[in-house]
């Protein structure tokens, strides 16, 4: 951690956990057009990505899109961890190729927010945790590309998406394996 804030008597204990000794996770936010509150631009974020972290121990920190560089590096100074999570598809410039015809939508902004925050957690040594589109990010950011459609470029691939809705939300695409020392 990077902060002592041990001599704090007035901060909560949670779950016997001080919440001085839970680690800060930096969780990028996605955005969208209110369709519910008169048009207004709203940021957002998966309630269980948010609730999961917390049950983790750990204390969620949202970071919206729009902050300049300086704030932004201010932010991630006082972050543990990143958390990246799953969204709109990435920018093809940002790993120097061509849009294709079947690419969805992008969000500029939020691209450069991540790419920042995930070079600089590389650099670091954070512990940073993709997923979906977070982990296209990492690959991303580490100087990877992307298959921009899947299913049209690479059709013998397991289908990880989940449109059409016959699919469920939170269906399992396949097993994973985690390196047992991986943080």
């Amino acid at each position: 951690m990077n902060r002592d804030l041990r001599n704090q008597p007035h901060l909560e204990v949670i779950d016997g956990v001080p919440m001085t000794h839970r680690p800060l996770i930096g969780v990028t936010m996605g955005r969208e057009k209110s369709q519910r509150f008169f048009g207004l631009n709203l940021f957002i974020m998966n309630q269980t990505y948010v609730r999961t972290l917390e049950q983790l121990g750990a204390l969620p920190v949202m970071i919206p899109l729009h902050m300049t560089e300086a704030t932004l590096r201010g932010t991630f100074e006082r972050l543990d961890g990143l958390f990246l999570p799953g969204g709109e598809d990435i920018d093809p410039a940002n790993y120097g190729t061509g849009r294709h015809e079947l690419l969805g939508a992008t969000d500029k902004e939020r691209d450069r927010t991540e790419l920042l925050l995930t070079r600089w957690a590389v650099e670091r040594g954070m512990p940073v945790l993709g997923v979906c589109r977070g982990v296209q990010m990492i690959n991303v950011a580490c100087g990877g590309t992307l298959t921009q459609d899947l299913h049209s470029e690479r059709p013998e691939l397991v289908k990880h998406d989940y449109f059409p809705p016959s699919f469920e939300r939170f269906r399992i695409s396949h097993p994973i394996d985690i390196e047992a020392d991986s943080r």
